[in-house]
């Protein structure tokens, strides 16, 4: 068995993602917008929706973004 040479770890919670229900292209692109990409995100949790989201890229739509409501703390 190794020595821990940091001490103990406190564990940290896992944060709930909350993943792209629909995906899409805005209308047109907004002034300062990258690409038009986005999508309507719900969380399986709770139910919470944020509405359409656009200005992202492929991989910000397959990951999903984190849900407000499941992950506060308290």
């Amino acid at each position: 068995m190794t020595p821990d040479l940091f001490g103990e770890r406190p564990k940290t919670r896992r944060r709930v993602m909350m993943h792209a229900a629909d995906a899409g292209h805005a209308p047109a692109l907004m002034p300062g917008w990258r690409t038009a990409k986005g999508g309507l995100f719900e969380c399986s949790r709770c139910g919470h929706s944020t509405g359409w989201l656009f200005d992202m890229q492929d991989s910000e739509v397959r990951r999903g973004i984190p849900c407000p409501i499941c992950n506060q703390e308290g």
